[in-house]
Protein backbone atom coordinates (compact mmCIF):
# COMPACT_ATOMS: atom_id res chain seq x y z
CA UNK A 1 0.00 0.00 0.00
CA UNK A 2 1.51 3.57 -0.78
CA UNK A 3 1.15 6.11 1.60
CA UNK A 4 0.25 9.44 -0.21
CA UNK A 5 2.25 12.49 1.52
CA UNK A 6 0.69 16.43 1.95
CA UNK A 7 3.17 19.00 1.98
CA UNK A 8 2.34 22.12 4.38
CA UNK A 9 1.95 24.14 1.94
CA UNK A 10 -0.87 21.46 0.60
CA UNK A 11 -2.60 21.38 3.52
CA UNK A 12 -2.56 25.37 3.96
CA UNK A 13 -4.41 26.14 0.30
CA UNK A 14 -6.83 23.31 1.39
CA UNK A 15 -8.09 25.14 4.66
CA UNK A 16 -7.77 28.41 2.60
CA UNK A 17 -10.29 27.10 0.70
CA UNK A 18 -12.49 25.85 3.07
CA UNK A 19 -12.72 29.16 4.65
CA UNK A 20 -13.16 30.92 1.75
CA UNK A 21 -16.03 29.27 0.53
CA UNK A 22 -17.27 29.65 4.19
CA UNK A 23 -16.78 33.10 3.93
CA UNK A 24 -19.00 33.16 0.56
CA UNK A 25 -21.81 31.05 1.68
CA UNK A 26 -22.52 33.69 4.73
CA UNK A 27 -22.20 36.98 2.71
CA UNK A 28 -24.55 35.12 -0.11
CA UNK A 29 -26.97 33.90 3.14
CA UNK A 30 -26.84 37.45 4.68
CA UNK A 31 -28.19 39.33 0.88
CA UNK A 32 -24.98 41.33 1.28
CA UNK A 33 -25.00 42.06 -2.24
CA UNK A 34 -29.32 42.95 -2.79
CA UNK A 35 -30.09 46.17 -3.83
CA UNK A 36 -32.71 47.75 -0.93
CA UNK A 37 -36.52 48.13 -2.11
CA UNK A 38 -38.65 51.35 -1.11
CA UNK A 39 -41.77 50.61 0.10
CA UNK A 40 -44.09 51.62 2.70
CA UNK A 41 -46.43 51.00 5.61
CA UNK A 42 -49.93 52.90 5.86
CA UNK A 43 -51.68 52.41 9.16
CA UNK A 44 -55.45 54.36 10.06
CA UNK A 45 -55.53 54.40 14.02
CA UNK A 46 -58.59 56.61 13.32
CA UNK A 47 -62.19 55.13 14.22
CA UNK A 48 -63.52 56.14 10.96
CA UNK A 49 -62.41 54.76 6.99
CA UNK A 50 -60.21 57.30 4.80
CA UNK A 51 -58.74 57.82 1.48
CA UNK A 52 -55.11 58.77 1.45
CA UNK A 53 -53.33 59.68 -1.78
CA UNK A 54 -49.68 58.73 -0.96
CA UNK A 55 -46.91 60.55 -3.76
CA UNK A 56 -43.46 59.50 -3.23
CA UNK A 57 -40.32 61.99 -5.08
CA UNK A 58 -36.94 60.95 -5.76
CA UNK A 59 -34.02 63.64 -4.65
CA UNK A 60 -34.25 65.55 -7.91
CA UNK A 61 -38.11 66.41 -7.29
CA UNK A 62 -39.35 63.93 -9.92
CA UNK A 63 -42.64 61.95 -8.75
CA UNK A 64 -41.65 58.07 -9.19
CA UNK A 65 -44.72 56.54 -7.40
CA UNK A 66 -48.56 57.66 -6.39
CA UNK A 67 -51.26 55.45 -5.62
CA UNK A 68 -54.87 56.24 -3.90
CA UNK A 69 -55.92 53.94 -0.73
CA UNK A 70 -59.22 53.39 0.96
CA UNK A 71 -58.46 52.05 4.27
CA UNK A 72 -61.22 50.97 7.00
CA UNK A 73 -60.31 51.98 10.65
CA UNK A 74 -57.75 49.63 12.30
CA UNK A 75 -56.84 48.86 8.54
CA UNK A 76 -53.01 48.35 7.75
CA UNK A 77 -51.25 47.88 4.42
CA UNK A 78 -47.65 47.26 2.95
CA UNK A 79 -47.13 48.75 -0.14
CA UNK A 80 -45.87 46.65 -3.33
CA UNK A 81 -42.20 47.60 -3.56
CA UNK A 82 -41.99 51.12 -4.73
CA UNK A 83 -38.52 50.97 -6.48
CA UNK A 84 -35.97 47.46 -6.55
CA UNK A 85 -32.64 49.69 -6.62
CA UNK A 86 -31.98 51.91 -3.82
CA UNK A 87 -28.69 51.99 -1.59
CA UNK A 88 -28.71 53.04 2.01
CA UNK A 89 -28.74 57.04 2.49
CA UNK A 90 -31.04 57.56 -0.79
CA UNK A 91 -33.55 60.45 0.11
CA UNK A 92 -37.00 60.61 -1.45
CA UNK A 93 -40.12 62.74 -0.65
CA UNK A 94 -43.34 61.46 0.83
CA UNK A 95 -46.49 63.28 0.28
CA UNK A 96 -49.76 61.60 2.07
CA UNK A 97 -53.38 63.71 1.44
CA UNK A 98 -56.40 62.58 3.01
CA UNK A 99 -59.69 63.04 1.58
CA UNK A 100 -60.27 66.35 3.23
CA UNK A 101 -57.30 67.88 1.75
CA UNK A 102 -54.65 67.69 4.79
CA UNK A 103 -51.41 67.18 3.79
CA UNK A 104 -48.26 66.06 5.27
CA UNK A 105 -44.77 65.71 3.84
CA UNK A 106 -41.97 63.49 5.29
CA UNK A 107 -38.34 63.25 4.02
CA UNK A 108 -37.33 60.13 3.97
CA UNK A 109 -33.61 58.54 4.08
CA UNK A 110 -33.18 54.69 2.91
CA UNK A 111 -31.98 52.27 5.95
CA UNK A 112 -31.68 48.93 4.83
CA UNK A 113 -33.81 47.59 8.15
CA UNK A 114 -36.26 50.20 7.93
CA UNK A 115 -39.48 51.62 5.53
CA UNK A 116 -41.55 54.79 5.85
CA UNK A 117 -44.70 54.55 7.90
CA UNK A 118 -47.70 56.52 7.39
CA UNK A 119 -50.21 56.64 10.21
CA UNK A 120 -53.55 58.14 10.08
CA UNK A 121 -55.00 59.47 13.57
CA UNK A 122 -57.64 61.26 14.91
CA UNK A 123 -57.47 65.18 16.58
CA UNK A 124 -60.42 64.75 19.24
CA UNK A 125 -60.02 68.45 19.23
CA UNK A 126 -60.93 69.46 15.89
CA UNK A 127 -62.58 66.68 14.86
CA UNK A 128 -60.49 65.86 12.16
CA UNK A 129 -57.95 63.37 11.18
CA UNK A 130 -54.03 63.93 10.77
CA UNK A 131 -51.38 62.06 9.21
CA UNK A 132 -48.07 61.44 10.92
CA UNK A 133 -44.74 59.72 9.43
CA UNK A 134 -42.02 57.27 11.39
CA UNK A 135 -40.29 54.16 10.47
CA UNK A 136 -41.03 50.82 10.32
CA UNK A 137 -38.45 48.32 11.38
CA UNK A 138 -38.02 44.94 9.23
Amino acid sequence: MKRIKFSWTTIFAILVIICLAFLLIAVLHTGFFEQEHLFFTVNNEDVHPHQVVIEIFDSSGILIFTNKYTLESGQFIKSPSVIDETDDGDIYMYKATLENNITSIYNFTVDSNAAASIHIYNDSENAEAYIDFGYTIE
